[in-house]
């Protein structure tokens, strides 16, 4: 069975979810042939369309195949060599459209970063940057400045709807209004999550899918050992926690999966029983893991939640 997060990636900008104004503004940008950006800066949320917007912008309107599209993770090339190796590359000629697509730009180092603006000022005609990042604030605002800006927002359940009747019509499946409205609740404004979830449940009988999908969240891990710390943090079993967490990261889980599922459990904890506990552990866990190596602050976060006051 394929990935139907890859295969329904969407390839038009009428198959894009959400934010028409933004996308709108995209299109009116990158199709002005005598007056086009060189580079684009696209922040928002995860699993939200940021480097789908630029192949999108790439493939429709500058007319580049995946030969002269290249993809760069921000957080693990995040050093100078990264800018000498896109430098070199930029400096031979050529008669085509290169597109660069740097995902995850704020992992980059300040140097790196300082480093780029050259590219963005003084390359060639031809080549065109888009910097996509789930944290903005932590781009220097000289790049920022150099570039059109598109922020992308979550869409709206009715919109990610949408998508989800083209997709089943497509596969020629039936969901149900519940189910639908469950992945909706889950998948909280992530398309990506929320496609994910449809071809995990579509074989599935109503009241199996329900149940499956209550003790999901979008981005989160499901593996037994996440289950299991989650529940040991919520207890208070340091020992227990500190097992599971060497576990996890032997495992390469990713802390933004586990804290999401942190979450999502102490949430339901509130709906059902109000406790202060709970609240102050969750207080630890509300900002995302984004940064190149999130498992120092990770751990740290599960080393605060067994702080509690007396």
């Amino acid at each position: 069975m394929s990935n139907w997060k890859i295969k329904y990636r969407p390839e038009t900008e009428e198959d894009f979810v959400g934010n028409a104004e933004i996308l709108e503004a995209f299109v009116n940008d990158i199709s002005d042939e005598e007056d086009r950006p060189r580079a684009y800066f696209i922040p928002g949320p995860y699993g939200i369309g940021k480097t789908t917007l630029a192949r999108i912008g790439a493939k429709c309107y500058l007319k580049a195949d995946d030969f002269n599209i290249t993809e760069i993770n921000g957080s693990s090339n995040n050093g100078i060599d990264m800018v000498r190796s896109l430098e070199e590359a930029c400096a031979n000629y050529t008669t085509v459209n290169r597109i660069w697509i740097i995902d995850e730009f704020h992992g980059a180092t300040k140097q790196a970063q300082k480093a780029f603006l050259k590219l963005l000022e003084e390359g060639s005609k031809k080549d065109f940057f888009f910097i996509c990042t789930t944290e903005p604030t932590k781009v220097i605002p000289m790049i920022i400045s150099r570039c059109n800006k598109y922020p992308l927002n979550l869409p709206e359940d009715l919109e990610i709807k949408k998508r989800l009747r083209v997709i089943s019509k497509k596969e020629g499946i039936r969901v149900s209004p519940e189910v639908t409205l469950k992945i909706l609740e889950k998948a909280e404004g992530h398309v990506r999550d929320a496609v994910g979830f449809l071809q995990s449940v579509h074989k599935m009988d109503e009241d199996k899918a329900v149940k499956y999908l209550d003790r999901c969240s979008g981005g989160e891990s499901s593996s037994p050992e996440a289950f299991e710390l989650v529940k040991a943090i919520y207890s208070g079993k340091d020992k227990t926690m500190k097992k599971l967490l060497k576990e996890l990261k032997a495992n390469e889980e990713q802390p933004e999966g586990l804290r999401r599922f942190i979450m999502s459990y102490g949430s339901t904890v509130l709906l059902n029983r109000w406790d202060i506990g709970t609240g102050l552990i969750m207080e630890n866990f509300e900002k995302p893991y984004f940064d190149a190596n999130p498992w120092p602050q990770f751990i740290l976060d599960c080393f605060r939640s067994t702080l509690q006051p007396e």
